[in-house]
């Protein structure tokens, strides 16, 4: 499955816990463009959350990318 890149990226990252402000430092996103993919992920019931850290309910893999996986 496709995901877009920015989405793709995030649940990337968060198959482990972090805080939001650490992912968008990590990914170099603007912090208020991770809030809204956020938003969206969570409207959608693919995110777990507690502590202030939020985590993947699904996995990713390289296929999701229309560019190649960021280290992690």
């Amino acid at each position: 499955m496709w995901l877009p890149s920015a989405a793709a990226r995030i649940l990337w990252r968060l198959s482990a816990p972090a805080r939001p402000d650490r992912v968008a430092a990590e990914l170099d996103l603007d912090p208020a463009l991770l809030a809204d993919r956020l938003g969206r992920l969570h409207d959608r019931q693919v995110l777990f959350e507690e502590g202030g850290r939020v985590m993947s309910l699904v996995t990713i893999d390289e296929a999701a990318f229309d560019e190649p996986a960021p280290a992690h």
